[in-house]
């Protein structure tokens, strides 16, 4: 049996995740930084004892839900850009980007569900701690930067992905001349872009 999952696929899928994670964690420190003025816990914590008013302190529970509530938006709109890049492996995001038609509706529901999740009053600021209603057009436009580095580095990402592909199949040919197991490699040879990695 031959794994489904090959080692230059593994790296491509770690890799994205990484870029993801990456990316989410500086959407969210900038968000602190420009709501709060701090980025560490400890130093929010020292900024809530150094507040004399229940007031102030209720101000940087609301700037902690503005600085979260960008990163959650940035957070939903770099995973739907990551389902269009991770349609190919190695191909570029726009190949055939509108033709499944589900696919489409699907990334508009996630939409439509982010948006109630941030924008619906109580729901949003009481359940999930989030308050889309206050972070401002520098919030909402801050977002965005999430979804387009998101896109550049992985798209960049494919050509690494694509080496490791080419570096493949010149191993298989090499089997395949050496005569090793002309199924095990007849299984393998299908392993391309065209089967893995577009749906």
């Amino acid at each position: 049996r031959f794994p489904q999952v090959l080692g230059w696929m593994w790296i491509s899928i770690c890799l994205n995740g990484l870029i993801l994670s990456v990316v989410i964690i500086g959407v969210y420190v900038v968000s602190l930084q420009h709501y709060l003025g701090v980025v560490f816990l400890s130093d929010i914590l020292e900024k809530k004892k150094g507040t004399p008013s229940e007031a102030e302190i209720h101000d940087i529970d609301m700037n902690l839900s503005k600085a979260r509530t960008v990163a959650f938006i940035s957070l939903v709109f770099c995973e739907n850009v990551r389902a269009y890049i991770c349609r190919s492996f190695s191909e570029p995001v726009w190949v055939d980007l509108c033709t499944n038609s589900v696919m489409q509706r699907a990334v508009l529901m996630a939409q439509v569900a982010m948006l109630c999740a941030v924008l619906i009053p109580f729901f949003s600021t009481d359940i999930l701690g989030l308050d889309g209603l206050h972070i401002g057009w520098w919030g909402w436009l801050f977002s965005l930067v999430g979804p387009a580095a998101t896109l550049v580095l992985c798209e960049l990402s494919k050509l690494l992905t694509k080496w490791q592909m080419k570096r493949y199949q010149r191993q298989l040919q090499l089997m395949s001349d050496e005569g090793v197991s002309d199924g095990e490699v007849d299984s393998y040879e299908d392993s391309t872009d065209s089967d893995f990695g577009r749906s």
